[in-house]
């Protein structure tokens, strides 16, 4: 009860706080640079197409600017922001383990330890009282990254190597790795750039993904991939040529085929 009330007593000061320090502090402003754009007969005016460009020294010095901003506005609460993360974290439970699925003799499941931000994905041979195997720590790769997500991530049939795709741009375009599983031993040769999706084949050396379009970033070119070729080698399976359409990998309950769907 005591610390509902604090909370309210703080939350009221830092609003009070914040509607001085707007009038004391201008927001950065943002220039108008007119562009005309004309899609399927219709014109479009969009006067900040300029930021567009991440790499611009423009668009850079205005998020310094935004930033700053932000900062001279919310400094006078930052006891109050402490206060709500300290609150929030005491509502999560920070180390857990998920539920175990069980795939071609190994269970699979990830868990989470105290004070790491990243998952730990691991598997257990037979039982889930045998010796535990960790397949993919992210915290490990996300050690010297601003930034990072693994959203790709495919074991081969045999259940010997992992293909791990990481984003760390935000743009949803994955680096894939290749990892024996059992050896710890990552595949630096074996790396797979500027790709969407992946899926292994059957034989255990073959693999099949997707390509993104330059501009728009759209799935639209199907590769495959032999363990120990060069890329540079890969074969151009499919292109969609038709921009309306972005495709998809998937895979037959026989596991005996492949589909790619629009």
């Amino acid at each position: 009860m005591i610390k509902d009330i604090l909370i309210l007593l703080l939350t009221s000061l830092f609003l009070n706080n914040l509607k001085a320090q707007e009038q004391e502090y201008n927001p950065p402003t943002s220039i108008k640079i007119r562009n005309q754009l004309i899609i399927h007969g219709d014109t479009l005016v969009d006067n900040y197409y300029w930021m567009r460009d991440k790499n611009s020294s423009e668009v850079i010095n205005h998020l310094y600017a935004e930033n700053a901003y932000a900062d001279n506005i919310m400094k006078q609460s930052n006891f109050l922001q402490k206060v709500l993360y300290e609150e929030f974290k005491s509502r999560r439970k920070e180390t857990y383990t998920s539920r175990s699925s069980k795939r071609k003799g190994y269970l699979y499941y990830n868990r989470m330890e105290k004070g790491k931000e990243y998952q730990i994905s691991c598997r257990k041979k037979d039982t889930i009282n045998a010796v535990e195997k960790i397949v993919l720590d992210i915290n490990l790769l996300a050690k010297d990254m601003p930034y990072l997500n693994v959203p790709g991530f495919a074991i081969s049939p045999n259940q010997q190597w992992l293909y791990y795709g990481i984003d760390n741009k935000g743009n949803n375009i994955l680096t894939y790795y290749l990892k024996h599983i059992d050896t710890d031993s990552t595949y630096q040769t074996e790396k797979i750039e500027n790709t969407l999706e992946l899926h292994w084949a059957e034989d255990n050396k073959t693999v099949y993904y997707t390509k993104p379009e330059d501009k728009t970033l759209r799935s639209f070119r199907v590769y495959r991939h032999i363990i120990g070729r060069p890329t540079i080698e890969d074969e151009l399976i499919f292109e969609e040529l038709d921009k309306t359409f972005a495709i998809r990998i998937s895979k037959s309950t026989s596991k005996n085929y492949f589909f790619i769907t629009f």
